[in-house]
């Protein structure tokens, strides 16, 4: 029921109508329903599957912020950023950490390119460090998919993998060196 707490506006734009998803052919084809899980009928609203709702809650938000003209850059930025720092407080809070830092660089040589790679988060607990990459990528439309299990497992190998070569790729620098130092962004050594 419409109510004085409902924003009809945000309703509206998460709603579909009967007819809306006419081209729609096969169970696997793309649908509209991903994105607008509330059905209007006349001047009522239904939502008869709340954890689809729920599950895509994400996916909603941004699909309403991308086509409201957000910056998606900056959002995607923000988000990222947000989620490194949660996980490198959750981790440091979990183990009561010595001391935590978020989001710094170290300068490494490879192949013969200087180059200035970030590590999302360093976790100090006596002598031990524990390093954390945080991968935030989107979820994939999968409309049109055959195998969707097949492709969801590929994307999860893929931020795993990605994650896994940069850490060791910081661990190896903080192992091979007498002396490692870490920098923010503005090359200030901070560890």
């Amino acid at each position: 029921e419409i109510n004085d707490k409902i924003n009809t506006r945000l309703l509206k734009q998460l709603s579909s109508k009967f007819g809306d998803t006419s081209d729609w052919k096969d169970i696997l084809d793309k649908d509209e329903t991903l994105l607008k899980p509330i059905i209007q009928v006349d001047d009522k609203y239904y939502c008869f599957l709340l954890p689809h709702l729920i599950r895509n809650a994400f996916l909603i938000l941004e699909n309403a912020l991308l086509t409201n003209g957000f910056d998606v850059s900056k959002y995607s930025i923000k988000k990222g950023k947000y989620f490194e720092n949660k996980a490198v407080d959750l981790f440091a809070n979990m183990i009561q950490a010595d001391s935590s830092y978020k989001g710094l660089f170290y300068k490494i040589v490879e192949e013969g390119v200087e180059k200035k790679p970030e590590i999302d988060g360093i976790i100090t607990k006596g002598r031990n460090l524990l390093l954390i990459e945080v991968k935030g990528k989107n979820r994939r439309d999968l409309g049109g998919h055959k195998n969707i299990l097949t492709v969801l497992e590929g994307d999860v190998k893929k931020s795993i993998t990605e994650a896994f070569e940069q850490t060791k790729r910081t661990y190896e620098y903080v192992s091979k060196n007498k002396s490692s130092q870490f920098f923010d962004s503005k090359d200030n050594a901070i560890l």
